[in-house]
């Protein structure tokens, strides 16, 4: 039963990758934020083949002590995730840094036989130093789940795989393809939100 069980999941999966028809996908919702005024937008992002390590990083300059600025990006951690203990992988006072692991839901398309819709995962590291801190990013990943005619889809994907699967002979469909292309479109929006989201966080003067 166990082997059976495995070959229908198997055949889902190979239908869902190679044997789509080209019905249009359609985000549920179409909301791109805006970044105007905002030190990193969405171009500002790359990943693989233009950056083939997948590492982002940004440095900032503050007039913030590095006390501060640490305590106000603990602070948005706790407030941006739902479990601080779980998402922090390490945290040191003396050098004022931290590195977690943290995800974001993306949007979702339909269409009239299937929806997909896509988590982003990575690992941030946080450093702040004299009148400097710097935000990493790195070692990401797409969660993608879903159905085909009914039957539930999941994988995870580098960008680099979702690359090759665009380029590929894999992916018969065209329609997918702009989905996943779609989905590197996402995913930079949503590091460019996460970047500006903390950086202004820890930029900010919050005293009372």
């Amino acid at each position: 039963m166990k082997k059976i069980a495995f070959f229908i999941m198997l055949s889902v999966l190979c239908m869902s990758i190679g044997a789509q028809t080209d019905i249009p996908f359609i985000p549920e919702n179409d909301y791109h934020p805006s970044f105007a005024g905002c030190r990193i937008t969405p171009d500002s992002i790359n990943f693989y083949p233009q950056n083939p390590t997948d590492v982002i990083s940004f440095v900032y300059v503050t007039k913030r002590s590095p006390n501060d600025v640490f305590n106000s990006a603990k602070q948005w951690v706790a407030k941006t995730f739902k479990e601080y203990k779980n998402v922090v992988q390490m945290e040191d006072i003396n050098s004022h840094s931290i590195v977690l692991k943290g995800n974001i839901r993306q949007k979702q398309y339909n269409n009239t036989k299937s929806y997909y819709y896509t988590t982003l995962y990575f690992t941030s590291t946080i450093e702040c130093k004299g009148n400097k801190f710097r935000i990493k990013m790195e070692d990401f990943s797409v969660e993608e789940k879903g159905s085909v005619l009914g039957y539930p889809t999941s994988r995870t994907m580098t960008f680099r795989e979702i690359h090759e699967l665009i380029n590929g002979t894999l992916v018969k469909s065209n329609e997918y393809k702009k989905f996943l292309k779609h989905v590197i479109e996402d995913s930079k929006e949503s590091v460019a939100v996460l970047f500006n989201s903390l950086s202004s966080a820890m930029d900010t003067v919050d005293d009372f």
